[in-house]
Protein backbone atom coordinates (compact mmCIF):
# COMPACT_ATOMS: atom_id res chain seq x y z
CA UNK A 1 0.00 0.00 0.00
CA UNK A 2 2.92 2.29 0.06
CA UNK A 3 6.40 2.56 -1.35
CA UNK A 4 9.92 2.63 0.97
CA UNK A 5 10.67 5.63 2.14
CA UNK A 6 12.72 7.49 4.95
CA UNK A 7 10.13 10.35 4.56
CA UNK A 8 7.55 10.00 6.81
CA UNK A 9 5.79 12.40 5.47
CA UNK A 10 5.65 11.63 2.23
CA UNK A 11 4.45 7.73 3.11
CA UNK A 12 1.53 9.71 4.94
CA UNK A 13 0.65 11.59 1.29
CA UNK A 14 0.53 8.18 -0.45
CA UNK A 15 -1.37 6.23 2.40
CA UNK A 16 -3.81 8.56 3.17
CA UNK A 17 -6.42 8.43 0.55
CA UNK A 18 -9.12 11.92 0.55
CA UNK A 19 -11.31 10.53 2.02
CA UNK A 20 -9.80 9.28 5.33
CA UNK A 21 -8.60 12.87 5.63
CA UNK A 22 -11.57 14.02 5.49
CA UNK A 23 -12.71 11.49 8.38
CA UNK A 24 -9.71 11.84 10.33
CA UNK A 25 -10.64 16.13 10.20
CA UNK A 26 -14.07 15.61 10.93
CA UNK A 27 -13.38 13.22 14.06
CA UNK A 28 -10.14 15.60 15.65
CA UNK A 29 -12.47 19.01 15.23
CA UNK A 30 -15.15 17.17 17.30
CA UNK A 31 -12.59 15.94 19.69
CA UNK A 32 -11.12 19.24 20.39
CA UNK A 33 -14.12 20.86 20.54
CA UNK A 34 -15.57 18.59 23.02
CA UNK A 35 -11.91 18.33 25.41
CA UNK A 36 -12.60 22.69 25.00
CA UNK A 37 -16.18 22.40 26.79
CA UNK A 38 -15.14 20.06 29.31
CA UNK A 39 -12.17 22.44 30.29
CA UNK A 40 -15.06 25.59 30.39
CA UNK A 41 -17.76 23.81 31.85
CA UNK A 42 -19.12 27.34 32.59
CA UNK A 43 -18.68 29.08 29.20
CA UNK A 44 -21.79 28.77 26.47
CA UNK A 45 -20.10 29.03 22.86
CA UNK A 46 -23.75 29.52 21.04
CA UNK A 47 -22.29 26.80 18.44
CA UNK A 48 -24.97 24.50 16.89
CA UNK A 49 -24.84 21.18 15.18
CA UNK A 50 -27.61 19.46 12.99
CA UNK A 51 -28.86 16.40 14.15
CA UNK A 52 -27.05 14.01 12.04
CA UNK A 53 -23.59 15.71 12.29
CA UNK A 54 -24.10 15.35 16.27
CA UNK A 55 -25.46 11.56 15.91
CA UNK A 56 -22.49 10.98 13.61
CA UNK A 57 -19.65 12.73 15.84
CA UNK A 58 -20.49 10.55 18.91
CA UNK A 59 -20.78 7.45 17.25
CA UNK A 60 -17.35 8.15 15.27
CA UNK A 61 -15.39 9.44 17.56
CA UNK A 62 -16.57 6.87 20.13
CA UNK A 63 -16.00 3.77 17.94
CA UNK A 64 -12.40 5.10 17.02
CA UNK A 65 -11.53 5.28 21.00
CA UNK A 66 -12.91 2.62 22.20
CA UNK A 67 -13.92 -0.06 19.46
CA UNK A 68 -11.85 -3.28 18.45
CA UNK A 69 -13.29 -4.59 15.35
CA UNK A 70 -10.26 -6.01 13.87
CA UNK A 71 -10.19 -8.83 17.15
CA UNK A 72 -11.60 -11.97 17.08
CA UNK A 73 -14.86 -12.95 18.62
CA UNK A 74 -17.40 -15.74 19.01
CA UNK A 75 -20.42 -14.56 20.98
CA UNK A 76 -21.78 -11.26 20.99
CA UNK A 77 -24.08 -9.63 22.90
CA UNK A 78 -25.83 -6.49 21.87
CA UNK A 79 -27.13 -4.22 24.43
CA UNK A 80 -29.59 -1.45 23.43
CA UNK A 81 -31.24 2.22 25.39
CA UNK A 82 -32.70 5.30 24.20
CA UNK A 83 -31.26 8.74 25.67
CA UNK A 84 -32.30 12.40 24.61
CA UNK A 85 -30.23 15.30 22.85
CA UNK A 86 -31.84 18.23 23.47
CA UNK A 87 -32.87 20.39 20.15
CA UNK A 88 -34.03 23.47 19.10
CA UNK A 89 -37.28 23.82 16.44
CA UNK A 90 -34.83 23.40 13.40
CA UNK A 91 -33.60 20.15 15.20
CA UNK A 92 -29.81 21.63 16.21
CA UNK A 93 -28.42 21.06 19.39
CA UNK A 94 -25.93 23.06 21.17
CA UNK A 95 -22.06 21.77 21.06
CA UNK A 96 -22.58 21.93 24.76
CA UNK A 97 -25.36 19.28 25.25
CA UNK A 98 -23.85 16.96 22.60
CA UNK A 99 -21.06 16.99 24.43
CA UNK A 100 -22.51 15.61 27.49
CA UNK A 101 -24.64 13.25 25.74
CA UNK A 102 -21.18 12.08 24.29
CA UNK A 103 -20.26 11.81 28.44
CA UNK A 104 -23.77 10.12 29.04
CA UNK A 105 -23.36 7.39 26.62
CA UNK A 106 -19.80 6.69 27.22
CA UNK A 107 -20.86 6.01 31.07
CA UNK A 108 -23.62 3.81 30.09
CA UNK A 109 -21.77 1.80 27.00
CA UNK A 110 -19.21 1.51 29.97
CA UNK A 111 -21.67 -0.09 32.36
CA UNK A 112 -23.36 -2.55 29.70
CA UNK A 113 -19.32 -3.34 28.85
CA UNK A 114 -18.25 -4.59 32.26
CA UNK A 115 -21.61 -6.42 33.09
CA UNK A 116 -20.93 -9.18 30.31
CA UNK A 117 -18.76 -11.84 32.52
CA UNK A 118 -16.81 -12.99 29.54
CA UNK A 119 -13.57 -14.71 30.21
CA UNK A 120 -12.09 -12.15 27.32
CA UNK A 121 -13.81 -9.56 25.95
CA UNK A 122 -13.87 -6.60 23.67
CA UNK A 123 -15.93 -3.42 22.47
CA UNK A 124 -16.79 -4.35 18.69
CA UNK A 125 -19.61 -1.47 17.66
CA UNK A 126 -21.42 1.62 18.50
CA UNK A 127 -24.14 2.21 16.26
CA UNK A 128 -26.94 5.21 16.88
CA UNK A 129 -29.73 5.95 15.41
CA UNK A 130 -32.32 8.71 15.58
CA UNK A 131 -35.66 8.83 16.24
CA UNK A 132 -39.01 11.31 16.81
CA UNK A 133 -38.78 14.25 18.47
CA UNK A 134 -40.93 15.41 21.54
CA UNK A 135 -40.57 18.23 23.70
CA UNK A 136 -37.25 19.43 21.94
CA UNK A 137 -35.86 16.14 22.86
CA UNK A 138 -34.46 14.07 20.26
CA UNK A 139 -34.35 10.20 20.48
CA UNK A 140 -31.46 8.72 20.19
CA UNK A 141 -31.13 5.20 20.19
CA UNK A 142 -28.29 3.09 21.67
CA UNK A 143 -27.06 -0.12 20.29
CA UNK A 144 -23.66 -1.37 21.48
CA UNK A 145 -22.50 -4.62 20.62
CA UNK A 146 -19.86 -6.26 23.16
CA UNK A 147 -17.71 -9.68 21.95
CA UNK A 148 -16.32 -12.93 23.71
CA UNK A 149 -12.59 -13.11 22.51
CA UNK A 150 -11.42 -16.32 21.09
CA UNK A 151 -8.97 -17.76 18.72
CA UNK A 152 -9.61 -17.51 14.95
CA UNK A 153 -11.19 -20.81 13.49
CA UNK A 154 -8.80 -21.73 10.04
CA UNK A 155 -11.63 -22.61 7.75
CA UNK A 156 -11.18 -26.42 7.05
CA UNK A 157 -11.57 -27.92 3.13
CA UNK A 158 -15.42 -27.94 2.26
CA UNK A 159 -16.88 -30.69 3.83
CA UNK A 160 -14.82 -31.60 6.65
CA UNK A 161 -16.05 -28.88 8.73
CA UNK A 162 -15.67 -27.19 11.26
CA UNK A 163 -18.79 -29.40 12.03
CA UNK A 164 -18.22 -32.56 12.73
CA UNK A 165 -20.38 -36.02 13.40
CA UNK A 166 -22.57 -35.21 16.44
CA UNK A 167 -22.74 -31.39 15.83
CA UNK A 168 -26.60 -31.65 14.97
CA UNK A 169 -28.65 -28.92 16.35
CA UNK A 170 -32.07 -27.47 16.69
CA UNK A 171 -32.73 -24.65 14.33
CA UNK A 172 -33.62 -22.22 16.91
CA UNK A 173 -35.33 -21.11 19.86
CA UNK A 174 -32.45 -21.77 22.08
CA UNK A 175 -33.67 -25.84 22.15
CA UNK A 176 -29.97 -27.22 22.06
CA UNK A 177 -28.96 -30.10 19.96
CA UNK A 178 -30.54 -32.94 18.55
CA UNK A 179 -30.23 -35.60 20.67
CA UNK A 180 -32.19 -32.89 23.10
CA UNK A 181 -28.87 -31.76 25.17
CA UNK A 182 -30.41 -28.90 26.49
CA UNK A 183 -27.10 -26.66 26.31
CA UNK A 184 -29.27 -22.67 25.45
CA UNK A 185 -27.81 -22.78 22.35
CA UNK A 186 -29.15 -23.78 18.55
CA UNK A 187 -27.70 -24.11 15.19
CA UNK A 188 -28.48 -20.34 14.51
CA UNK A 189 -26.76 -19.23 17.50
CA UNK A 190 -23.72 -21.74 16.70
CA UNK A 191 -23.37 -20.74 12.87
CA UNK A 192 -23.28 -17.00 14.15
CA UNK A 193 -20.64 -18.33 16.93
CA UNK A 194 -18.65 -19.68 14.17
CA UNK A 195 -18.46 -17.48 11.54
CA UNK A 196 -17.49 -14.91 13.88
CA UNK A 197 -14.96 -16.85 15.11
CA UNK A 198 -13.62 -17.41 11.47
CA UNK A 199 -14.04 -13.92 10.30
CA UNK A 200 -11.64 -12.87 7.50
CA UNK A 201 -8.49 -11.18 9.50
CA UNK A 202 -7.70 -7.74 8.86
CA UNK A 203 -4.55 -6.56 6.99
CA UNK A 204 -1.77 -5.27 9.18
CA UNK A 205 -1.54 -1.12 8.62
CA UNK A 206 1.35 0.21 7.25
CA UNK A 207 3.65 1.81 10.39
CA UNK A 208 2.13 4.37 11.77
CA UNK A 209 -1.04 4.15 10.79
CA UNK A 210 -4.06 2.22 11.87
CA UNK A 211 -7.56 0.81 10.78
CA UNK A 212 -10.63 2.89 11.60
CA UNK A 213 -14.10 2.27 10.80
CA UNK A 214 -17.10 4.40 10.29
CA UNK A 215 -20.58 4.97 9.19
CA UNK A 216 -21.81 0.76 10.66
CA UNK A 217 -24.69 0.07 8.32
CA UNK A 218 -27.15 -3.40 8.42
CA UNK A 219 -28.50 -5.66 6.06
CA UNK A 220 -31.64 -7.71 7.22
CA UNK A 221 -32.19 -10.72 5.34
CA UNK A 222 -35.29 -12.85 5.45
CA UNK A 223 -33.41 -16.15 4.49
CA UNK A 224 -34.63 -17.03 0.99
CA UNK A 225 -32.70 -14.21 -1.01
CA UNK A 226 -29.99 -16.14 -2.05
CA UNK A 227 -29.65 -19.99 -3.45
CA UNK A 228 -26.97 -22.37 -4.86
CA UNK A 229 -28.24 -25.18 -7.08
CA UNK A 230 -31.57 -25.27 -5.55
CA UNK A 231 -30.73 -24.92 -2.38
CA UNK A 232 -31.23 -21.76 0.17
CA UNK A 233 -27.86 -20.68 1.51
CA UNK A 234 -29.11 -19.37 4.21
CA UNK A 235 -31.91 -21.93 6.33
CA UNK A 236 -34.65 -21.44 4.93
CA UNK A 237 -37.33 -24.56 4.71
CA UNK A 238 -41.16 -24.54 3.15
CA UNK A 239 -43.91 -26.94 4.73
CA UNK A 240 -41.56 -28.51 7.02
CA UNK A 241 -41.56 -31.73 8.84
CA UNK A 242 -40.46 -32.25 11.94
CA UNK A 243 -37.12 -33.66 10.92
CA UNK A 244 -36.28 -30.25 8.90
CA UNK A 245 -36.21 -28.57 12.63
CA UNK A 246 -32.61 -30.59 13.00
CA UNK A 247 -29.61 -29.34 11.21
CA UNK A 248 -27.49 -32.59 11.29
CA UNK A 249 -23.81 -31.69 10.85
CA UNK A 250 -23.50 -32.01 7.03
CA UNK A 251 -26.40 -28.98 6.83
CA UNK A 252 -24.36 -27.04 9.56
CA UNK A 253 -21.53 -26.85 7.31
CA UNK A 254 -23.63 -25.92 4.34
CA UNK A 255 -25.10 -23.20 6.20
CA UNK A 256 -21.61 -22.16 7.41
CA UNK A 257 -20.32 -21.65 4.21
CA UNK A 258 -23.45 -20.79 2.72
CA UNK A 259 -23.83 -17.78 4.94
CA UNK A 260 -19.96 -17.05 4.18
CA UNK A 261 -20.72 -16.81 0.82
CA UNK A 262 -23.77 -14.89 1.77
CA UNK A 263 -21.57 -12.09 3.84
CA UNK A 264 -18.59 -11.49 1.78
CA UNK A 265 -20.30 -12.16 -2.05
CA UNK A 266 -23.56 -12.17 -2.75
CA UNK A 267 -24.66 -9.36 -0.26
CA UNK A 268 -21.96 -6.48 -1.63
CA UNK A 269 -22.46 -7.87 -4.69
CA UNK A 270 -26.51 -8.09 -5.46
CA UNK A 271 -28.56 -6.50 -2.41
CA UNK A 272 -29.97 -3.32 -3.18
CA UNK A 273 -29.07 -1.79 0.03
CA UNK A 274 -25.36 -2.49 -0.09
CA UNK A 275 -23.54 0.89 -0.78
CA UNK A 276 -21.40 1.29 -3.53
CA UNK A 277 -17.87 1.23 -2.35
CA UNK A 278 -14.77 1.89 -4.90
CA UNK A 279 -12.93 -1.71 -3.73
CA UNK A 280 -12.85 -4.07 -1.04
CA UNK A 281 -10.68 -2.07 0.87
CA UNK A 282 -13.34 0.25 2.06
CA UNK A 283 -15.89 -1.89 3.78
CA UNK A 284 -15.42 -4.50 6.32
CA UNK A 285 -17.74 -6.98 7.54
CA UNK A 286 -18.36 -6.40 11.37
CA UNK A 287 -20.90 -8.81 13.35
CA UNK A 288 -24.07 -10.88 12.26
CA UNK A 289 -27.30 -11.93 14.61
CA UNK A 290 -29.23 -15.01 13.49
CA UNK A 291 -32.48 -16.16 14.64
CA UNK A 292 -34.63 -19.18 14.00
CA UNK A 293 -37.93 -18.65 13.54
CA UNK A 294 -41.34 -20.89 12.98
CA UNK A 295 -43.72 -18.64 11.20
CA UNK A 296 -46.86 -18.68 8.78
CA UNK A 297 -46.35 -16.62 5.73
CA UNK A 298 -48.93 -16.39 3.22
CA UNK A 299 -50.77 -19.54 4.47
CA UNK A 300 -47.16 -21.24 4.34
CA UNK A 301 -45.55 -22.82 7.22
CA UNK A 302 -41.96 -21.62 6.96
CA UNK A 303 -38.59 -22.05 9.88
CA UNK A 304 -35.96 -19.76 8.58
CA UNK A 305 -32.72 -18.04 10.09
CA UNK A 306 -33.44 -14.63 10.15
CA UNK A 307 -30.24 -12.65 9.19
CA UNK A 308 -28.93 -9.01 11.22
CA UNK A 309 -25.62 -8.43 9.27
CA UNK A 310 -23.41 -5.73 10.04
CA UNK A 311 -20.90 -3.31 8.25
CA UNK A 312 -19.24 -0.25 7.74
CA UNK A 313 -16.49 1.49 5.95
CA UNK A 314 -12.92 0.98 6.66
CA UNK A 315 -10.00 3.69 6.46
CA UNK A 316 -6.78 3.95 7.20
CA UNK A 317 -5.34 7.15 9.12
CA UNK A 318 -1.99 7.81 10.84
CA UNK A 319 -1.78 7.16 14.53
CA UNK A 320 -0.53 10.50 15.12
CA UNK A 321 -3.92 12.05 14.47
CA UNK A 322 -5.77 9.21 15.92
CA UNK A 323 -4.46 7.38 18.54
CA UNK A 324 -4.90 3.68 19.25
CA UNK A 325 -8.24 2.72 21.14
CA UNK A 326 -8.16 1.50 24.73
CA UNK A 327 -10.69 -0.35 26.85
CA UNK A 328 -13.60 0.39 28.13
CA UNK A 329 -12.92 -0.90 31.34
CA UNK A 330 -9.72 1.44 31.38
CA UNK A 331 -12.37 4.45 31.51
CA UNK A 332 -14.16 3.66 35.20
Amino acid sequence: MTRCSKDENRQQTEVLKPDAQQLMEKITTFRNKAEIVRANPHLKSGELMEREEARWSIETLFNVSYAFPEETYGKTVTDTSIVFLPVNTLGQACIEDVVTLYDQILAQVTQFYLGHNFEAKGFLLLQLKTGETHDNKLEVIVVAVTGEKRDRITDPEINYGPFYEGDNWFFGYGWGKCDRTISGNDAAEVLQETIHASMIAWPEPPQGFRWVTANPFEIELFGNEYMQNGAYLTFYVENFTEDDKCLDYTEMNFHYYGEEQVIYHRVPQFHPNFPAFNTVEDWVFLNCDFEGKEEVINNIRVIRHENLLKYAQRFLVPVSEIPLPVELSNEQ
